[in-house]
């Protein structure tokens, strides 16, 4: 993903979202979720948890009656943790994508809590894609307005169809 600003960054706009009063108790959970110092000491148990304590955080600012969240698992344990080791909480794959070829369509749902100029920064690191807003919806646009999703997707395919 390309290099985060403050409308770009889940955990900023998560807190920004967030009642006045309740930002430091979420600033207090993020320095320990981001302790990498005591990473080790952690269980899965202890991780799942944390992982869920932020979906709290999450669900609380995204409006959840127009914006239902899809079904899913838990939220992994490790393997969140070994995203953030790999690659930092923030990275920045503007050198890569930029070698990327092939069409990109990237789209963007308008009630996301990522910003529409944050989700635009994809389509400015890939040289050949192409961006589509649903209205509407947000994060998760192919499960809020499937058919929309599926209509945008299958113009995207027809118009780079191989022959």
């Amino acid at each position: 993903m390309p290099q985060p600003d403050a409308d770009s960054d889940l955990f900023v706009s998560v807190r920004e979202k967030l009642p006045t009063d309740q930002q430091p108790e979420f600033d207090a959970f993020m320095k320990e979720y981001m302790n990498f110092n005591t990473l080790f000491q952690k269980s899965e148990a202890d991780l799942l948890a944390m992982n869920e304590k932020f979906g709290e955080y999450y669900v609380q600012v995204v409006d959840v009656e127009n914006t239902p969240m899809p079904k899913q698992g838990k939220p992994g344990g490790w393997m969140t943790w070994g995203m953030y080791v790999s690659m930092g909480q923030r990275h920045d794959y503007r050198d890569a994508l930029k070698n990327v070829t092939a069409p990109v369509l990237v789209i963007h749902g308008a009630d996301d809590l990522q910003s529409e100029a944050a989700s635009r920064q994809y389509v400015e690191a890939f040289p050949n894609a192409e961006f589509a807003v649903i209205e509407n919806t947000g994060h998760f646009s192919f499960e809020q307005q499937p058919e929309e999703f599926a209509s945008i997707v299958e113009k995207f395919l027809a118009n780079h169809k191989q022959e």
